[in-house]
C-alpha cells in the first residue's frame, strides 16, 4: 500500500492529543471534604473501575478516529503493476488476442461475443493516456492483424473489422503460446520495454491439452515479465443444442424403415417450450417432434423414415434459431445401394454353382447384383477396380501384388465375404490372413456317418440377424458336416456351433467389414445353400457391406478428406462445390491418383465434380469442442496463469476500471472513511451519559 499525499501522514501525531489531555487532567486533584470514606471504598470496587475502563476505551476510539481520518486525507492506494508515480508515457507493449472461433459467434443481448470483445478493446485503448505499442491477433486461423504504436482508434477499428467470425475450432491454448513467442521475438528486436501486457478475449474452451503450460519465459519473476488480463465471456441465455446425431440402421434399402437418433440438450436455465426437432432427407421433411425442455435437460429422439431412393442421401437435423446457431443443425450422409458389383474368386467353377444360384435369386425382380467371376487356384493376380464386394470361396494364399490390391480395396471401405475351405488349412495362408486380419486355421473338422453340428447361438442383436424375415430363425439354421476350426482371436461371432466353433464371424480391416463363414457353400460341407435362410441372409450381407457408412465422409470443420480418383476422372477439371455455393478449383495428386480436400471451412454439404458430373459428396459439421457450454470456470482459469501477474475480468465488471485498478492500483480512502465514521459512532455511544450517572 502507498499514499498519493504522504505529507498528510504528519497528522498522525494528532492521535497523541487524547492521551496528552488524559494525562494532564489526571494531574489535577480536587479535594472534597466527606464525612466518611466507607462508601467511597465501595464505589472504588464497583463504579469507579467501570468508569476507568470506559475512559480507556474512549481514549483508544478517539485516537483511532484521528488516525483513520488522517489516512483518508493521505489517500491510501493499493499498488498496481505500475508505480503510482510512474509517468503516463512510460514504455509499454500491449498484446491483444481475440478468439474468433465458432463459439464466439454466440450472442448475448443481441451482440455476438466477438463483437462484444472488439468493443471492450476499443474501450480499453480509448481510455489510456499513454500511447503504447499494440499488437492485435486473431486465433482462428492464427493471424496478426495489427502491429504499431497506438496513434488513433480509427486504425484499431479497421484492424478489428478484419477479424471475422469463423467456423473453425479454437486452438486457443497452443495459439496463445505462439503469440507470446512471436511477440517476444518482436520485442527482442526493439528497445527495452518497461511493461508488457497480454489481453485475452475468449470463452476459454475446456479442451486444454494435458501437457499444456504457459510459455515459460512469461511466468518468471522478472520486473518486465508479462502481465495477463483474462476476459471470459457471458453464457448465452437461450440455447438448445444438437449434441449428436447418427444413423442407427445399417441395413439401408429404399423400401425399408431406417432409424436416425439424436441427443438434444437445453443448455440454459430457462424452460424451452414447444421446441420443434425436424429431420430432412434431401430437403424433404420426413420427421418432426415437438417437445418441452426443462433447464439443463437432455433428451434422446429416434426418427424412423423410408430413404425413398437409392444412392447417396443427405440428411439434416434441425431445431429453431436461438443465441447460438452453429449447434442448431447437424448434417448426415448415408448410402443406399441401387446396384452392387460383386467379384467372386474361387479355385474351381463347381464351387460357384450354388452361390451363383442364390445371387441370381436376389436378381429375380431387378438387376441388383452384378457378378464378375475369377477362377484361380491362387490369388496371384487380383483387380478390384469398380468392385463393391469381394467374395472369396475356398481361398489359400495370395501374392504380394494381390495383397497390395486388397489393402487399397479395404482402405476404400470395400466389403468382403469369405467362405473358408480345406485350402486355407493346408496352405497356412500367411499373406491371406494378414490381408483380412483373420486368425490362423488350426484344423479341418470332418464328420461322418450322418453326424452334423448345429447352430446353437445366434447374435440376434446384430443388424444381419435382427428382425430377420423368417418366423422361426432357429429352425432355419443349417447343419454342418465339415468346417474349419480357427484359433481363438478377435472378431465378433454371429453364429456359433454346438462344438463352440464359430460358423459366421465379422472382422474389421481398415475401413472394411469382413464376414467369414467357416464352411463352403457346398452340400458336402453343409445344407446351408438349400435352407430358406441362405438367400435373404446373403442379400442382407450384400446390403450391409455395400451400404455401410464410413465416418470418412462425415467430417468436422477444418478436417482433411482424401478421395481416390479413377483414371477416367483424374484428367478432368475437378471443382469443389461448398455449402455457400462457392466453387473451388482442385488440383489432384496425379502420382497417387487421389485428391486431398482441405477447403472444409463451411458447415453443410459439399459436392465434388469432375467436369459437370458429381463424383463424390461429404458433409461437414461444427467441431464438438466449439460448444459454448464446454468452458472453464473462473477457478479453473486462474490455476492456469501466474497468480501474482494475472487479472480475471468477469463479464459483469467494468473492464476499463478493472484494468486501471490492476495497472495503477486502487484508492482505499472510501473504506478508511467508513471505518472512521463507524469509530466515531461507537465513541458517541460509549461516551453517552447513563441514568445511574445522572442519579449520582
Amino acid at each position: 500500500m502507498s499514499f498519493l499525499a504522504p505529507s498528510v501522514l504528519w497528522g498522525l501525531l494528532a492521535a497523541s492529543v487524547p492521551f496528552i489531555i488524559h494525562l494532564v487532567s489526571n494531574r489535577r486533584v480536587q479535594k472534597v471534604e466527606f464525612s466518611t470514606v466507607r462508601f467511597i471504598k465501595e464505589l472504588e470496587h464497583e463504579t469507579i473501575r467501570q468508569l476507568k475502563l470506559r475512559q480507556l476505551i474512549l481514549l483508544i476510539l478517539r485516537s483511532l478516529a484521528i488516525v483513520l481520518l488522517v489516512m483518508v486525507f493521505a489517500r491510501p492506494v493499493k499498488v498496481g503493476y505500475f508505480p503510482v508515480w510512474a509517468a503516463g508515457d512510460q514504455s509499454a507493449r500491449l498484446t491483444f488476442l481475440l478468439d474468433n472461433s465458432a463459439s464466439m459467434s454466440a450472442s448475448v443481448e443481441g451482440e455476438s461475443l466477438l463483437q462484444r470483445s472488439k468493443r471492450t478493446v476499443l474501450t480499453l485503448l480509448g481510455g489510456m493516456k499513454e500511447s503504447p505499442f499494440i499488437e492485435i491477433y486473431q486465433s482462428s486461423p492464427p493471424k496478426r492483424v495489427l502491429s504499431e504504436e497506438l496513434v488513433s482508434l480509427e486504425t484499431v477499428e479497421r484492424a478489428l473489422a478484419d477479424i471475422d467470425e469463423s467456423t473453425f475450432e479454437d486452438d486457443l491454448w497452443n495459439g496463445m503460446n505462439s503469440v507470446l513467442d512471436q511477440s517476444d521475438t518482436n520485442i527482442g528486436q526493439s528497445d527495452v520495454v518497461a511493461t508488457r501486457e497480454f489481453y485475452i478475449f475468449s470463452d476459454f474452451p475446456a479442451s486444454v491439452p494435458e501437457d499444456w503450460q504457459l510459455y515459460s519465459e512469461n511466468v518468471t519473476d522478472s520486473p518486465v515479465a508479462r502481465r495477463f488480463y483474462l476476459f471470459p465471456q457471458p453464457i448465452p441465455e437461450d440455447n438448445v443444442a444438437i449434441l449428436s446425431a447418427s444413423v442407427a440402421s445399417t441395413l439401408l434399402m429404399p423400401d425399408q424403415l431406417m432409424t436416425v437418433t439424436t441427443d438434444i440438450r437445453n443448455q440454459t436455465a430457462i424452460v424451452k417450450k414447444n421446441t420443434a426437432v425436424q429431420l430432412y432427407f434431401e430437403d424433404n421433411r420426413v420427421g418432426q417432434v415437438v417437445s418441452d425442455f426443462a433447464p439443463s435437460e437432455t433428451k434422446n429422439f429416434a426418427f424412423q423414415a423410408f430413404p425413398g431412393k437409392t444412392g447417396t442421401i443427405h440428411a439434416v437435423l434441425e431445431i429453431p434459431e436461438d443465441d447460438y446457431d452453429h449447434d442448431n443443425q447437424r448434417f448426415l450422409q448415408f448410402y443406399v445401394p441401387d446396384r452392387i458389383r460383386c467379384k467372386i474368386v474361387a479355385s474351381a467353377a463347381e464351387e460357384l454353382s450354388l452361390l451363383k444360384f442364390a445371387l441370381d435369386s436376389i436378381n429375380r425382380q431387378s438387376q441388383f447384383v452384378e457378378i464378375e467371376e475369377q477362377i484361380s487356384s491362387d490369388l496371384a493376380q487380383l483387380s478390384l477396380e469398380g468392385v463393391d464386394i469381394l467374395i472369396l470361396v475356398n481361398p489359400s494364399d495370395m501374392s504380394s501384388g494381390a495383397y497390395r490390391e486388397v489393402e487399397r480395396f479395404t482402405g476404400d471401405g470395400g466389403g468382403v465375404i469369405i467362405f473358408l475351405g480345406n485350402r486355407v488349412v493346408t496352405s497356412g495362408g500367411e499373406l491371406f490372413r494378414s490381408a483380412f486380419a483373420l486368425p490362423r486355421a488350426t484344423d479341418l473338422i470332418v464328420l461322418g456317418n450322418d453326424a452334423f453340428h448345429s447352430v446353437v447361438q445366434i447374435a440376434d442383436e446384430h443388424p444381419l440377424l435382427h428382425n430377420f424375415p423368417v418366423k422361426e430363425l432357429t429352425s432355419e439354421m443349417p447343419q454342418l458336416f465339415s468346417h474349419v476350426r480357427l484359433a481363438p482371436a478377435g472378431g465378433k461371432v454371429l453364429l456359433s456351433l454346438s462344438d463352440d466353433d464359430p460358423l459366421l464371424m465379422e472382422f474389421r480391416r481398415r475401413l472394411a467389414s469382413v464376414l467369414v463363414f467357416t464352411t463352403l457353400p457346398d452340400l458336402r460341407w453343409t445344407d446351408l445353400p438349400v435352407r430358406g435362410i441362405f438367400v435373404p441372409l446373403l442379400h442382407r450381407m450384400l446390403v450391409y457391406l455395400a451400404g455401410e457408412m464410413s465416418d470418412e465422409f462425415m467430417l468436422q470443420v477444418g478436417s482433411e478428406l482424401t478421395v481416390p480418383l479413377s483414371a477416367s476422372v483424374i484428367s478432368k477439371e475437378l471443382t469443389l462445390g461448398k455449402p455457400s455455393g462457392k466453387r473451388v478449383l482442385m488440383v489432384p495428386d496425379y502420382q497417387k491418383e487421389q485428391l486431398s480436400v482441405t477447403e472444409t471451412d463451411e458447415v453443410g454439404i459439399y459436392h465434388l465434380f469432375a467436369g459437370t458430373s458429381e463424383i463424390a459428396s461429404f458433409v461437414v459439421n461444427i467441431v464438438e469442442s466449439e460448444d459454448p457450454d464446454r468452458r472453464l470456470s473462473g477457478e479453473e482459469l486462474r490455476r492456469l496463469f501466474p497468480e501474482q501477474r494475472s487479472r480475471l475480468v468477469d463479464a459483469e465488471e467494468d473492464a476499463f476500471l478493472a484494468v486501471s485498478e490492476a495497472r495503477r492500483g486502487t484508492e482505499l480512502w472510501r473504506p478508511f472513511l467508513l471505518a472512521a465514521l463507524a469509530v466515531l459512532a461507537l465513541e458517541t455511544w460509549v461516551g453517552r451519559v447513563r441514568k445511574e450517572e445522572e442519579l449520582s
